[in-house]
């Protein structure tokens, strides 16, 4: 909208009935409920339109303006239907805004949109040029709120765009990823039994899946391991186990994609009810996604680790799916080295099981000296 053509529209000016209007409808004071006096009157905005090349001109007078015989508005509002834009002249102190009228500086907030006056013929061609079976002050308002929320979802669009179309590449979970999370990622496991006297001899091993022998004396919360599969676990006794939750654990998957591989980072945790003792239920959560490229490419950041920094990775991407776990009590860059690292030309990742961590460093360090093949073994 060109505001020298705005300007050159048609003046508005009060007429004669808006002023006679005005004059016979003075303020007087009324108490409130709450005990304050304040001045009220019947109408405490008179608003005139005009529609020109297509342009809805609204002109807002204020009663006290009119009483003086004022005849020029307050506020001129320019509504743009076909572009979807508006901007409105304030008179008072003869600058531009781009604020709605809920934002403009009325004496009386918000009476405006419920005591004023506007003739049958204005308010039908406010209606008619909006589309928008509303009162006059409403529809415009309305029609303010949609532009407004149109505007926000393009300007999102354009930081969101860009995200999507690197998520296009990036490929499909393995079909074995939730297993691994919930038996390497998550290292909380438990063994469940029945009280006896004497102490329980079997329970159910949450790793196994199964019920297990049990060889020491188990105590409630007690701490030792599965003689079945070797891994640490804590005795639960079904009666005085409850609700309960393990820690979130971050997994990280390394994957091959189009321009270089993606690091994507998951959340996981296993939730445990009585009723349904000693099943649990499994959640991973995504929690962000960062794109490693060959150096002279440029690739955003994606997901929860928003950040416009620049990354360059392997000469050439990996062959092989790798999944690296640590688990965290903060967010990923204060682990993940590699996270925020600008380049690889120094060696390094999160901690984690010390048989993986040794793999990555030695495999990152070969794709580095030109090494085509990925190793599988960190002797």
């Amino acid at each position: 909208m060109k505001k020298r053509a705005l300007m050159a529209l048609p003046k508005l000016t009060a007429t004669d009935e808006m002023k006679q209007i005005a004059t016979s409808d003075l303020p007087r004071k009324e108490k409130t409920d709450y005990g304050y006096v304040r001045e009220v009157c019947e109408y405490y905005t008179y608003l005139r339109c005009i529609k020109q090349d297509g342009i809805l001109k609204v002109a807002f007078f204020f009663p006290e303006h009119l009483r003086l015989d004022g005849s020029n508005p307050a506020y001129e509002v320019y509504l743009d239907k076909e572009n979807r834009q508006f901007i409105t002249y304030n008179s008072l102190i003869q600058k531009w805004s781009e604020s709605k009228l809920d934002r403009l500086d009325w004496k009386r907030q918000y009476w405006y949109t419920k005591a004023y006056w506007i003739s049958d013929e204005d308010e039908t061609s406010i209606q008619a040029y909006l589309n928008i079976n509303k009162k006059a002050v409403e529809a415009i308002r309305q029609f303010q709120r949609d532009v407004r929320d149109e505007q926000l979802e393009q300007r999102h669009r354009r930081e969101t765009d860009p995200w999507d179309k690197d998520m296009e590449q990036v490929p499909e979970l393995p079909k074995d990823w939730s297993r691994w999370v919930d038996k390497v990622a998550i290292r909380q496991n438990y063994i469940y039994y029945h009280y006896k006297k004497g102490g329980a001899k079997t329970g159910y091993c949450t790793y196994c899946e199964k019920e297990v022998p049990i060889k020491v004396h188990p105590h409630h919360n007690q701490q030792g391991r599965c003689i079945c599969c070797r891994h640490p676990v804590v005795f639960k006794a079904y009666g005085r186990a409850g609700y309960m939750q393990t820690e979130k654990h971050f997994a990280y998957l390394i994957q091959r994609c189009k321009v270089g591989f993606v690091v994507r980072e998951f959340q996981a945790d296993r939730t445990y009810r009585k009723e349904s003792l000693p099943n649990s239920s499994f959640i991973v959560r995504k929690s962000g996604a960062r794109f490693m490229t060959r150096k002279g490419s440029q690739e955003p950041t994606i997901g929860g680790c928003i950040s416009s920094a620049i990354c360059v990775g392997f000469p050439d991407p990996p062959v092989l799916t790798t999944g690296l776990v640590r688990m965290m009590d903060g967010f990923m860059a204060k682990h993940c080295q590699l996270w925020n690292r600008r380049n690889f030309d120094a060696q390094g990742w999160s901690t984690g099981f010390g048989s993986r961590k040794v793999l990555t460093r030695k495999n990152i360090w070969q794709c580095l000296n030109g090494y085509r093949k990925w190793s599988r073994s960190a002797r």
